[in-house]
């Protein structure tokens, strides 16, 4: 399964995605970990995995998948926070 097939069977996932690469930098490590749980992960548990409404998406293989596609976009655009 690719992140474009479960994007096919839940498509709020593309958006979770899309807010996962513009999110803004973050001043230190707590600001960081508190936005991606409260505007990424959060969402993303209702999603995929045990939580999903979709039957198809609920397992451990949807959501590791997920997990690591939004993760690293989040990272890409906010860690390390700017320097002063």
């Amino acid at each position: 399964m690719t992140f474009a097939e479960i994007c096919n069977l839940e498509p709020r996932l593309q958006a979770l995605y899309k807010d996962a690469c513009i999110i803004q930098p973050h001043k230190n490590r707590a600001d960081y970990y508190d936005r991606w749980l409260t505007y990424i992960k959060q969402p993303m548990v209702k999603l995929v995995g045990y939580g999903a409404a979709n039957p198809a998406l609920r397992n451990s293989e949807a959501y590791d998948l997920a997990f690591r596609v939004l993760k690293a976009a989040f990272d890409k655009v906010s860690w390390p926070p700017p320097k002063p």
